[in-house]
């Protein structure tokens, strides 16, 4: 039955557009001071690790280096000038004005704050081998969560994520690969050893990226097969408190219909998951694998769009 329109009161403009504008507002600020501590987090193992062992971390600085040597272009002009259709890019398809506002930002504070961070963050080692790899480990960090936020420190940084968006490729994969070209490239003209070591930071920086944009592989997804599937469902729900889905399978042998139980958990609850399946059947079949994340009721909240 229809219900009778009733008009809405008197709208009050300014107090529903506060509203609306200081939660965006907050969101947009809270984006940027993470953009500002992953740079800072970036420049630190630049400064403590990587610049005073002469260990160089790939990007088009690296480029231009190699141009500068090979045909004497001046790397300043020829740094910019390679960002440049790349900024156009990461407009067009990786997020408009946004990204390249955000990128923009990180880039020119990365550049401003390096230096002077420097006069305070001292060398923490002058071991080749230790600040390759605390210093790989540190940048990925940084420059991890500059991406989870929208942004980048240009350069091959928008090639790795033009690569993902076209590919498939996993950031941290093409990171790798865009930065392991340019310092073997740039090893054969300057010094190849100090280039072996690059890679290998390269190569933690990745693993560290891609673990800050898909998770830390905390969350463990189980597949249950049991001639009791109902009896599994209900103390799934109920003892360890976790939501369930029933797939349809069918066996390959016996080409019988399954029922394969899904349950998302945290790491921590794998020896309860197995003791309350081994409780209702002991001969139940679990396939206990990772989650990179899990988004959703009992676990992260789904990212808003900002």
């Amino acid at each position: 039955m229809q219900q009778p329109f009733s008009p809405a009161p008197p709208d009050r403009p300014w107090p529903r557009k506060l509203r609306t504008i200081l939660p965006q507002a907050g969101r947009v600020a809270l984006d940027y001071l993470i953009l500002t501590l992953g740079v800072i987090i970036f420049d630190l193992s630049l400064d403590w690790f990587l610049v005073p062992n002469q260990i160089a971390a790939g990007g088009l600085s690296g480029v231009a280096v190699l141009l500068n040597a090979k045909l004497g272009w001046p790397v300043g002009p020829v740094f910019l000038a390679l960002n440049v259709p790349l900024f156009l890019a990461g407009w067009r398809f990786l997020g408009g004005g946004t990204f390249v506002a955000r990128t923009l930002y990180a880039t020119i504070l990365l550049g401003a704050l390096v230096d002077p961070l420097a006069i305070v963050a001292k060398p923490l080692t002058h071991d080749a081998v230790l600040a390759t790899i605390y210093g790989g480990l540190l940048g990925g960090l940084g420059v991890g969560l500059v991406y989870r936020y929208r942004g980048s420190t240009g350069g091959t940084d928008i090639i790795a994520l033009l690569s993902n968006r076209f590919s498939g490729t996993s950031v941290g994969l093409a990171q790798l690969l865009a930065d392991g070209v340019i310092v073997l490239a740039s090893g054969l003209l300057l010094n190849l050893q100090l280039a072996l070591y690059a890679l290998i930071a390269i190569y933690l920086s990745s693993k560290v990226l891609d673990s800050v944009l898909e998770g830390f592989n905390f969350v463990r997804l189980a597949y249950i097969i049991s001639d009791q599937p109902a009896r599994i469902t209900q103390v799934v729900l109920f003892k360890l408190n976790r939501g369930a889905t029933i797939l349809e399978g069918r066996g390959a042998y016996t080409q019988q219909p399954r029922e394969v139980l899904m349950v998302a958990i945290s790491q921590r609850e794998i020896s309860q998951l197995k003791e309350i399946v081994a409780e209702v059947d002991p001969d139940a079949f679990i396939i206990i694998g990772s989650a990179a994340e899990v988004l959703g009721q009992g676990f992260k909240k789904p990212p808003t769009r900002r």
